[in-house]
């Protein structure tokens, strides 16, 4: 490894004894088991001939309500009363606070949203991030999320398109989809770190705003109906490309000058 090359007098067991074979742990997941159901593998140990459990991210389970040609799940927290129901997404998904504190899997920074919100407000509060972009980026996910459709498998294998996800099963279990959605992937760290780089967003509190929104915008649409494997950081990447024209609208008003003329102007 590229560490050991550059360090080989500190890296070698002889001076760092914590790095010797016998102070590492090291094991074979090679076999590891997969396990679909979150609430039935915690405290149980590995099956015969298993090195351990393989979960599934939530993002992907997720994405069995609307990039599937066959919907996999009948429900959001209800399952549909017919013969050999799917089951509900929520009652498939881990528990919302394993996904606040990092324990699921995911890329690596980010897993663990409340460390990504913490450092993100410390951001804003020592001014090197304006509110404005990371607010206007998850408001506008949230929306997106609340009224995009979904699909539930129906009877006679024939799909159910669904409306405003936020309220069709009660406000509660709507508003819990939605937050899945939003901390099981990589939109927070996205919002706080991703889009607010200083060379690439617009210059002017409201051009942030709005590049904000449309970053969310984007990468909602692509999380949830496009099979691109980091949906957020492409919706990032998509608005970037709109920045000299935001900055061009959004520019302070120059005396003497009308609104239209302002935005033509190079």
């Amino acid at each position: 490894m590229a560490v050991a090359v550059m360090f080989p007098l500190t890296l070698n067991p002889a001076g760092w004894g914590l790095l010797g074979q016998n102070k590492v742990l090291v094991g074979d997941i090679t076999h590891a088991r997969r396990v679909d159901n979150y609430h039935g593998w915690r405290g149980s140990p590995a099956p015969q001939g298993a090195d351990a459990f393989l979960l599934r991210p939530p993002e992907q389970i997720l994405s069995g309500l609307s990039r599937t040609t066959r919907p996999q799940f009948s429900g959001l927290r209800r399952p549909a009363s017919i013969p050999l129901a799917k089951p509900a997404v929520l009652l498939s998904l881990p528990p919302i606070n394993d996904l606040l504190y990092g324990a699921r899997p995911g890329g690596i920074g980010e897993t663990c949203a409340v460390v990504i919100l913490v450092c993100g407000v410390y951001l804003v509060y020592r001014n090197y991030v304006k509110w404005q972009l990371p607010l206007g980026f998850i408001a506008a996910a949230w929306c997106i999320l609340a009224i995009a459709p979904i699909r539930f498998a129906a009877p006679n294998q024939t799909i159910r398109v669904v409306w405003f996800p936020i309220s069709a099963e009660g406000f509660d279990a709507g508003f819990t989809y939605v937050n899945y959605q939003l901390f099981s992937g990589e939109l927070l760290l996205g919002a706080f770190f991703l889009a607010t780089e200083m060379t690439s967003r617009p210059v002017t509190a409201g051009g942030q705003l709005l590049f904000g929104v449309g970053c969310g915008v984007v990468a909602m649409l692509l999380k949830l109906y496009v099979n691109v494997p980091i949906p957020c950081y492409m919706g990032v990447l998509a608005m970037n490309t709109l920045t000299p024209t935001i900055d061009r609208i959004w520019r302070p008003r120059v005396f003497g000058m009308r609104a239209f003329q302002r935005i033509f102007r190079r």
